[in-house]
């Protein structure tokens, strides 16, 4: 059902000097934020704070914070000097955070959003927590169709540890075209057999693979899961590769290994971005699979989905900044400020796909985490699948018409 939509007509500002406090009382997994605004004598104002690990650095606070993006309540100010606080819980120890101040003149649908500078601190170290950590080594005995994978775990905690790897097939003439977006053609992952360990223990990890085709390049990386089989807790390690012996060799040395990131499509160990992601959760921002339709049920990638307040422009730049070879079909150049030109071409994108108008009225998302907007290439054509709380409820193509607001979205002034 389509929203109303809001008149813009001349309205004067109600909000001015949002400023962001330095944190307090930072822990291992909390700490408090503190902010302030000056608003017109009358008018609503509500607070709220955006903070997340730095995984892309923020410049602004309106500008990109990644999948990992959290919003805390936002609450009405009131009282002398227009100051409010929130407190961030469940951070993660010994982590980088970047936060900033955010100040609107409604709760639901705002038409007026400010923003304070970005603030970055560091939560303090856990020595009782449990840790477990993955390490990927070369691979060794390589064959023709065998290879052993090396790996190292340490642990506090109950761990399994297992391996993943696939067939890399390198670009060439015939490959490199828009579809597979710079030639590399991954098969899909192989797990190997999973081993359990105790709490409290490390060791060196391997396993023989086999079934391979020669004079084949494969990725592989460690995996150690802490969770269970209903709720996984995987951590990976550096993706590594190595090459196959050709065919009538015989085969059996140690050679072709070493980390392999391919098109930069890979984080190093901890999380890891999928395709062609660079953080938690796994991204599909392009895809060539079968197109999804209508109706079909559907996780969207971390990096598509709109959070508190955000705009289709922001998990545009998220999924461009993820996605360089896509960044590359557009123009940008290796060396230059990859973020600057995300935001840019997410502009455009917005414009094309009817999301933002010439007069800069912006679709924006009242309901946060519940939609997602994800860039996709199918075939040689540029679509946007539109997710409400996973399912698919619209295919987008071009288009210069600004789309008419569903009932989680709203039109938003910029």
């Amino acid at each position: 059902m389509a929203g109303p939509l809001i008149s813009f007509a001349a309205v004067s500002s109600t909000i001015s000097n949002v400023q962001t406090y330095r944190v307090s009382n930072v822990t291992d997994t909390s700490a408090n934020f503190a902010g302030s605004t000056s608003i017109v004598a009358g008018s609503d104002a509500y607070g709220y704070f955006r903070y997340s690990k730095v995984v892309i650095p923020p410049i602004f606070c309106n500008d990109i914070y990644g999948s990992s993006m959290v919003a805390t309540k936002e609450e009405k100010i009131s009282g002398s000097g227009m100051t409010f606080y929130s407190t961030a819980q469940n951070l993660l120890p010994n982590t980088e955070y970047a936060y900033c101040a955010v100040v609107s003149n409604n709760a639901k649908n705002p038409t007026e959003i400010k923003y304070g500078g970005v603030e970055h601190f560091t939560t303090a170290p856990c020595a009782t927590c449990a840790q477990t950590t993955i390490k990927t080594n070369d691979a060794t005995t390589i064959g023709e169709t065998y290879a052993n994978l090396n790996g190292f775990y340490n642990s506090t905690e109950p761990v399994k540890t297992y391996f993943q790897y696939r067939k890399v097939t390198p670009p060439t003439t015939a490959n490199r075209s828009v579809d597979n977006l710079g030639g590399y053609i991954y098969g899909n992952w192989i797990s190997t057999t999973i081993k359990s360990h105790t709490a409290g223990t490390s060791g060196n990890i391997n396993n023989i693979i086999s079934n391979l085709t020669p004079n084949t390049t494969y990725q592989f990386q460690a995996v150690a899961d802490t969770g269970t089989i209903d709720s996984p807790n995987p951590i990976y390690g550096d993706v590594y590769a190595f090459l196959t012996s050709p065919s009538g060799s015989g085969g059996g040395g140690d050679h072709g290994t070493g980390v392999f990131y391919g098109n930069d499509n890979w984080g190093s160990s901890g999380t890891y971005g999928g395709s062609y992601g660079t953080s938690t959760p796994a991204s599909n921002t392009t895809t060539t699979t079968t197109p999804l339709t209508i109706g079909a049920v559907a996780t969207p990638p971390g990096d598509a989905t709109v959070h508190y307040h955000e705009g289709i422009e922001t998990v545009f730049t998220r999924q461009i900044i993820a996605n360089k070879p896509l960044a590359k079909m557009f123009g940008y150049q290796d060396g230059t400020d990859l973020q600057s030109f995300a935001w840019t071409l997410s502009d455009f994108f917005a414009k094309v796909f009817g999301y933002v108008d010439g007069n800069g009225r912006e679709i924006r998302v009242s309901e946060p985490d519940v939609a997602a907007y994800q860039i996709n290439i199918v075939g040689n054509k540029l679509t946007v699948y539109e997710y409400y709380y996973s399912r698919i409820i619209n295919v987008r193509n071009l288009t210069s018409t600004l789309k008419n607001a569903d009932g989680y979205e709203y039109y938003f002034k910029k």
